[in-house]
């Protein structure tokens, strides 16, 4: 079968997440890291906290009227990108409104659902829970670019609708600061964002990832 991107070097990579296997191809120019381990290097939220060893914990953020209130705005959003919007549409019934491609990437785009932080309904809150948690004031900002923006995320179940396995270290304007990943609707084994646990413990040595303009089939 030809490479869908003869020009660059091609990366068969084969995993699995709660022992379902998958497998998938990545075109572009890879290297190895450095003998070295960046939680140790980088200033963290975290190193104090019992679970920084996970890498991860579990925390009740919202009421479920607050909880409602978010959802709700999440689905208004979603629901504007979409060019023919259904009459009855639910964040739970995504995939079967959007269940081609094509439609899929015309609604998630390049940033197309990412917008600034200050739209969310609950952004006080998020903060004011956190710094608590925390014992230190928090805000929902990127200290390198001053922006502070939110992501939706839409994974249809059983499709490809996810990144590749990586660590949002790599990228630089990504350092310090914490990932909040809140689920909203049909979160489950199958669409759920998957975490490797203690991987950031390892020595950037054991990875090879790829550099700027590689590309996934």
């Amino acid at each position: 079968m030809a490479s869908l991107h003869p020009s660059l070097p091609r990366h068969d990579l084969c995993y699995t997440i709660n022992s379902i296997p998958h497998q998938l191809t990545v075109y572009g120019v890879s290297r190895w890291g450095a003998n070295t381990c960046l939680f140790d290097e980088e200033d963290n939220l975290i190193h104090r906290m019992s679970w920084a060893r996970e890498g991860y914990t579990c925390l009740p953020l919202f009421s479920p009227a607050e909880f409602e209130e978010l959802k709700n705005f999440a689905t208004a959003f979603v629901l504007q990108k979409i060019a023919h919007p259904p009459t009855a549409f639910t964040l739970e019934k995504y995939h079967e409104t959007i269940n081609a491609d094509h439609l899929h990437h015309a609604v998630t785009g390049k940033n197309n659902l990412c917008a600034s932080i200050n739209r969310l309904p609950c952004l006080q809150h998020i903060q004011s829970r956190l710094g608590e948690y925390f014992s230190r004031p928090l805000q929902a900002v990127n200290p390198h670019t001053g922006i502070g923006e939110f992501s939706i995320r839409l994974v249809r179940p059983f499709r490809l609708d996810y990144n590749p396995p990586h660590k949002d270290v790599w990228i630089g304007r990504l350092r310090r600061g914490i990932n909040l990943y809140i689920p909203l609707a049909g979160s489950d084994e199958h669409s759920s964002l998957a975490l490797l646990p203690q991987s950031h413990l390892w020595q950037e040595s054991v990875f090879q990832y790829t550099q700027g303009g590689a590309q996934t089939d």
